[in-house]
């Protein structure tokens, strides 16, 4: 396999695991930070602090990728997230996983940067779109595929699971970075934000809309998909474990069960007067019978408010 390949080959298959790591979580973390005694404004802190680290972060992190090397700052991240997303699984309040999230936020920080920065350096300029393009259809399909895998796994594993399987891709990720890539030139620059390229780049105007743009499309994303949505359904869908989820689905089968053998003594019993001769309408209007008020305390099992003993509840 030819180096770029390689090269290509590897960034894509650890950006696919990250990305599957970072929005496995998606699911269980607003109802995460809600167990630990957040409220639902404190729920979405949770979210944006990754991205809010990662804000203040990813300058300095593509500064230090050109001084330590883009390799060296990428395993530096892959491992911070692997460690922080294991401490998540033994977060104990708010605080802690607030502070998880923001590390997390760094790892990201280091590992996003210099993987987009690598992947730019090492692909010739005539090549670049193309594998550019293969490197971002593998994030957005790890985008797409991380929240699907995030409920199956909170479903199996509880809240704190989500953690646990990112920690895993992590390290995944770090083994890959580490192995099966080869160590590239390292420039020896100074770790120095270039503050003046910086204010070129804020004056254009067509880099400013852009930038305005990309972050309307992540305030939506984080704010109402990755904050709101998880909460509605929380609040307003009733989501449960799959134990409750079982109990409640075996405690409607008894109840229909028992409806049914109810309906059938009724009929029975119906039947059995009409062919005594003295079938009567059930309640009609005006008047009742002493026979049909025995049926009808036999449907409804003696007590107007009885389900939780077999019957059917009457109304008042």
């Amino acid at each position: 396999m030819s180096p770029i390949l390689r090269t290509v080959g590897v960034l894509s298959g650890t950006v696919f695991l990250v990305m599957i790591g970072i929005s496995i979580i998606v699911p269980a973390l607003p109802q995460y930070g809600l167990e630990l005694g957040a409220t639902a404004f404190l729920a979405g802190v949770l979210v944006g602090a990754l991205p809010a680290a990662r804000v203040v972060l990813d300058l300095p992190s593509g500064a230090l990728g050109d001084r330590y090397g883009n390799r060296a700052m990428m395993q530096l991240g892959l491992a911070i997230i692997a460690i922080t997303s294991a401490l998540a699984v033994l977060a104990f309040h708010f605080i802690v996983l607030l502070a998880v999230r923001v590390a997390e936020g760094i790892g990201s920080a280091f590992y996003v940067t210099s993987s987009l920065a690598a992947l730019a350096k090492r692909i010739p300029a005539e090549h670049r779109g193309r594998y550019m393009g293969i490197y971002v259809n593998a994030l957005l399909v790890g985008q797409i595929v991380g929240p699907v895998i995030g409920g199956f796994v909170v479903v199996a594993g509880g809240l704190r699971a989500p953690f646990a399987a990112y920690a895993i891709l992590a390290t995944v990720g770090l083994v890959l970075i580490t192995f099966a890539m080869e160590p590239g030139r390292v420039d020896g620059m100074s770790a120095r934000v270039d503050r003046a390229a910086v204010a070129r780049l804020l004056r254009d105007r067509s880099y400013v809309l852009v930038n305005i743009g990309t972050m309307g499309t992540f305030f939506v994303r984080a704010g109402l998909i990755t904050t709101v949505v998880p909460l509605f359904i929380f609040y307003n869908w009733g989501v449960v474990s799959r134990e409750e989820a079982n109990d409640s689905r075996a405690a409607i089968e008894q109840a229909t069960e028992r409806l049914e053998q109810r309906i059938l003594r009724l009929k029975e019993r119906r039947l059995s007067r009409k062919r005594d001769g003295h079938a009567r309408e059930i309640l009609p209007t005006g008047s009742s019978s002493e026979g049909d008020e025995d049926m009808l305390e036999e449907f409804f099992d003696e007590s107007p408010g009885s389900a939780g003993n077999g019957g059917i509840p009457r109304g008042e």
